[in-house]
């Protein structure tokens, strides 16, 4: 067996490769490239959590409302738009549905049909359309849901005879609760 010489010279460098820089220059501006998507994460999520937070907040009160104009200032057209459009189904959803409708059914007489009911949360009012049977139900049934303490300025807004001979109305209460 024969050994092979090797030749040694530490006064002159030889030449290295070029990969190991590029090597290490890539994953220096990948560790860039993470640290900055990390920053836009967490300025989203506080975007998220101040909307979240002015979304939960009770509605009327004095703190939520200035710094909800703020926000809103801070945000894009777009943004400020879907907030309100979020606002506003989460206003609907925190209607006092389950007395509204528990008062209606107690005001259900035979020969009323309810069509529509259509609340506006922002002026507390309900507005029903319905048929009767005849003009006598017709304002019975007004007469009776005025008569309910959960509503007051009860309203017949309008009336006309369907094609059926059918009485179809509008009715139009401020809710208490």
């Amino acid at each position: 067996m024969s050994m092979r010489a090797v030749f040694m010279n530490h006064g002159q460098p030889h030449a290295q490769p070029v990969w190991p820089r590029i090597l290490l220059l890539t994953g220096m501006a990948a560790a860039a490239g993470a640290v900055f998507a990390l920053q836009q994460l967490e300025q989203g999520q506080q975007q998220l959590e101040q909307a979240s937070r002015m979304l939960l907040a009770p509605a009327g009160s004095a703190s939520t409302a200035s710094t909800g104009k703020q926000d809103m200032a801070r945000l894009g057209t777009k943004e400020a738009e879907e907030m309100k459009a979020v606002q506003a189904a989460l206003s609907e959803l925190r209607l006092p549905w389950q007395a509204l409708f528990y008062t209606l059914e107690g005001i259900s007489m035979t020969g009323i049909d309810l069509l529509t009911v259509e609340p506006n949360p922002k002026l507390r009012k309900l507005r029903l359309t319905a048929e009767a049977a005849d003009s006598d139900l017709m304002l019975g049934y007004v007469r009776n849901m005025g008569s309910k303490p959960v509503f007051r300025d009860v309203r017949l807004l309008s009336q006309e005879r369907a094609e059926s001979g059918a009485w179809r109305f509008v009715v139009e209460a401020t809710w208490l609760l």
